[in-house]
């Protein structure tokens, strides 16, 4: 028995003897779908209308992106995503921040399995998503043609018409004969139900222990999988926990180079640099920073985009961020030496779940640390205690970029008026110089 590809499209997949398709072999090499040096079109505006528009579809802080020459970097997690389908036989779980990208890297897999001959159906979360709900929307998108010979409508409409469970949720993805199917459930920890979280990893169980063919694939914000899940020790052993942490500098290099070059532009070196060394791996930031810096390049009618650019962007992006946490900004910084301790902690280096040590700070900053922990200041700070010593995060992580980014707007503004100071004194040494002896 062997899953068959069907490189392009995935309805074409075979499955011999009548068995069910396993997804074993069927995926394409990740080299051969995004080459080192992405190959991107450049992009040539008629007008000042049709340039926003298509700097919006290469820079997209707003939304996920699919599988193409754009979607940059997360090979390793791609590379774990498939071997927990292929090699594992396991349901899966994404995890991590806001802002890390991974809707895109679910997309992205969701993509190769499709190619590779899986039927994907995709799903969201809201607050009052009901387990009922879900499957029904999930299930009535899993066709006759993957059914019991004979079948005449979608999978859901095999289910009771009344309340159901994980049983009866088995029971008819015991009925698919024509192929693997996969569920993607996005934005899984919005979802507010314990009854559906119980239910969930119920059925995470009994798909496992039936060896169905189909695989539950749930993205969501979360820095922990008991976060996510819930404590649910029953299904360790049937799940594939993975971490989606920040991406690496290089990886974020590539994405501004990437899309500059599908826009028909290029950062200069020290845009480049200050775009990487801000957004500190999160790709919602490179995004935003990117997008807004091409625009005023193109305002300016520039094929570069220069530092200057980009001190534009991070102006627009604390406008833009002002009206969420402008508030907690500034009760941080009105503790006396809030202001330069909440610096010090954007910038401090940080563990995979965007934490960062007490002792990465000059031991003076212990008690600000403390105090912007109290909920009298924002509370910006999380406290945590850990094996390995106090440790704290952002209590809004979009808040340590927030910091960042008006610390650089401050430099921009000092280093603009020290070249405005230097400029008489600059002119007088000139007129000295070309004076007659």
């Amino acid at each position: 028995m062997r899953f068959v590809s069907a490189r392009g499209d995935h309805k074409s997949a075979t499955v011999a003897d009548g068995a069910i398709a396993s997804p074993g072999g069927g995926f394409r090499a990740l080299d051969q779908i995004r080459p080192t040096v992405e190959p991107v079109a450049a992009f040539r505006p008629a007008n000042a209308d049709s340039a926003a528009e298509g700097l919006r579809e290469i820079f997209t802080p707003t939304r996920p992106r699919s599988l193409g020459p754009l979607f940059i970097g997360r090979d390793g997690e791609l590379k774990r995503l498939i071997a927990a389908i292929e090699e594992e036989r396991a349901h899966v779980v994404l995890y991590g921040d806001r802002g890390r990208g991974k809707t895109s890297l679910a997309n992205a897999f969701a993509d190769l399995a499709t190619e590779a001959g899986c039927l994907t159906v995709r799903r969201a979360c809201g607050a009052d998503t009901s387990y009922e709900r879900l499957f029904r929307g999930l299930l009535a998108a899993v066709p006759p043609r993957l059914l019991d010979p004979g079948a005449t409508g979608t999978a859901a409409s095999l289910l009771p018409d009344g309340p159901f469970g994980p049983e009866d949720v088995a029971d008819v993805m015991a009925r698919v004969r024509g192929g693997h199917v996969v569920l993607l459930v996005d934005e899984y920890d919005r979802a507010e139900s314990v009854a559906l979280r119980n239910a969930m990893a119920e059925t995470i169980k009994t798909l496992s222990d039936q060896a169905l063919p189909v695989t539950l694939l749930l993205v969501g914000v979360a820095a922990s999988l008991d976060d996510l899940l819930g404590h649910q020790p029953s299904i360790q052993r049937n799940i594939v926990a993975i971490h989606v942490p920040p991406m690496q500098d290089a990886e974020v290099a590539r994405l501004v180079a990437a899309g500059a070059s599908a826009a028909g532009l290029a950062f200069s070196a020290e845009a480049s640099a200050e775009v990487v060394r801000l957004v500190r791996g999160m790709p919602y930031y490179a995004h935003l920073l990117c997008l807004f810096a091409a625009r005023a390049a193109s305002a300016r009618d520039a094929r570069e985009v220069t530092a200057g650019d980009v001190a534009s962007a991070i102006a627009e992006a604390v406008r833009k961020q002002e009206q969420e946490l402008g508030i907690m900004h500034a009760r941080a910084v009105a503790l006396p030496g809030g202001a330069a301790v909440l610096r010090a902690a954007a910038e401090a280096p940080r563990d995979a779940d965007d934490r960062f040590a007490a002792t990465a700070l000059p031991p003076a900053a212990g008690p600000i640390l403390a105090a912007l922990a109290r909920p009298e200041h924002g509370p910006a700070l999380i406290a945590e205690y850990t094996p390995g010593g106090l440790r704290y995060a952002f209590a809004l992580p979009a808040l340590a970029h927030h910091v960042m980014f008006r610390a650089a707007l401050a430099q921009t503004a000092q280093a603009q008026t020290a070249l405005a100071e230097m400029a008489p004194a600059a002119a007088m040494a000139g007129r000295i110089a070309r004076a007659p002896a």
